[in-house]
């Protein structure tokens, strides 16, 4: 799954022990938005605010993902963390092209510290020239994780997932982000094109069942395409419910549609019957707590209960 942890940072003590229950069901965290690569290879730990040097941005990270990490452990169970890089935007092509092994060595020194997995996490260029700098990219990146025994798990949406066979074969797992699209009717991540179709393409893309995790949307979009994003939290629908008509979201009115918890129960049946790795689940933070009947994790722990000895 990935939450964003800059909100999860602001949570009171009492939400950070709700929250910390969705982990009886969830096993591996990507700590969202939080790290890029700058465009000389280093590590950029303060992207976001250029008042802090990037070693005091790098502090502040550590201690933020062991905060994190406090909560995620709560539970019990074994959870793998990952640390999620994006690519530093329009530089992207410039930054692999000529500085792509200090990037490597970067990343890689970066996970010995962590103990973590490495997540190259959405950003792959359009065009052909970036493609084919990202594609390389990831087969040297994976030659190098290999020596330390990590694996290499990838981001992508539905336009991002035709890559190279050689690049294909250096991911451990494809995080398909098989959300923000739309059938025919405007209707957001609906099973026949988010989820049958999405496979379906993946597979044909040169992706095995077992590399694919795929994504399940805990917000709605307005059916005429909108740049807008409603959290399922703030939903009023019901358990089989994605159509919500006349919501008003940021001030303006729209007919949305959700995944609710029935569809989300389906699609986890259908990972389940495919022989998928998984289900990605974003972001968590905008889902219902534990034990409410319209919690969307909750759906997803009955199923693999139900049909998993």
């Amino acid at each position: 799954m990935r939450f964003d942890t800059e909100e999860f940072l602001a949570f009171t003590q009492k939400e950070r022990d709700a929250f910390s229950r969705h982990f009886e069901t969830v096993n591996e965290v990507i700590l969202f938005d939080t790290l890029k690569w700058s465009k000389s290879g280093a590590v950029w730990f303060n992207y976001r605010d250029a008042s802090q040097t990037n070693e005091e941005a790098k502090q502040t990270w550590f201690q933020h993902a062991a905060e994190a990490r406090k909560v995620i452990e709560k539970s019990g169970r074994p959870v793998k963390v990952l640390a999620s890089f994006f690519q530093p935007g329009k530089d992207t092509v410039e930054s692999l092209e000529n500085h792509m092994e200090p990037l490597i060595e970067a990343l890689t020194a970066f996970l010995r510290r962590r103990s973590s997995t490495a997540l190259n996490s959405t950003g792959i260029p359009q065009g052909q020239k970036g493609m084919g700098a990202v594609q390389q990219f990831l087969v040297n990146l994976k030659q190098r994780l290999m020596q330390d025994g990590r694996i290499l798990a990838v981001a992508l949406a539905d336009w991002g997932v035709h890559l190279s066979p050689e690049a294909v074969r250096a991911i451990d797992q494809l995080s398909y982000m098989a959300y923000d699209i739309n059938d025919i009717n405007g209707y957001h991540a609906s099973f026949g094109r988010a989820a049958v179709r999405a496979v379906e393409y993946a597979e044909k893309c040169g992706f095995r069942r077992e590399q694919i995790n795929l994504g399940l949307p805990y917000y709605g979009r307005p059916t005429y395409k909108g740049e807008y994003w409603p959290l399922w939290k703030d939903a009023q629908v019901g358990y089989w419910q994605n159509y919500a008509p006349q919501i008003t979201f940021d001030g303006i009115e729209m007919d949305a549609y959700y995944n609710c918890p029935g569809m989300v129960a389906d699609k986890t049946a259908f990972a389940l019957q495919m022989g998928l790795g998984g289900v990605m689940i974003f972001p968590l933070n905008a889902d219902r707590p534990h034990g409410n009947p319209l919690c969307l994790t909750d759906a997803i722990r009955r199923t693999i209960e139900e049909r998993v000895e």
